[in-house]
């Protein structure tokens, strides 16, 4: 977990040397996969912490549904509907951190 925590601070220091004017991070998906899951919650914080200390935002919970929910074509993948629950949960989540008349591709890193 130490080398992919590094990955992803060196990842996260070059954004913050290009001066973007926003980042949003998105916490991993939850999906069916046990280990998946297993992954996901052990990097959870790391995620977290990485972001806050270079004043990226970042969301935990970035799909409104669960796997048991019908959201998912298999095992780690969205399928129709997750992807439009997905899409419909960034644009709440986005609207937090953009003023209303700001162009996001301004503001917005990808």
């Amino acid at each position: 977990m130490r080398a992919l925590e590094l990955s992803f601070g060196r990842t996260f220091d070059a954004l913050v040397d290009s001066n973007p004017g926003l980042v949003i991070v998105l916490d991993s998906l939850p999906c069916p996969d046990p280990l998946y899951m297993r992954y996901r919650e052990r990097l959870q914080p790391v995620l977290r912490r990485l972001s806050t200390e270079r004043g990226f935002h970042f969301v935990p919970e970035p799909l409104g549904c669960q796997p048991e929910t019908g959201c998912f074509a298999d095992a780690t993948h969205l399928n129709a509907i997750g992807q439009v629950l997905l899409g419909e949960t960034l644009a709440n989540q986005v609207s937090q951190f953009v003023n209303h008349g700001q162009e996001l591709a301004d503001s917005v890193t990808v």
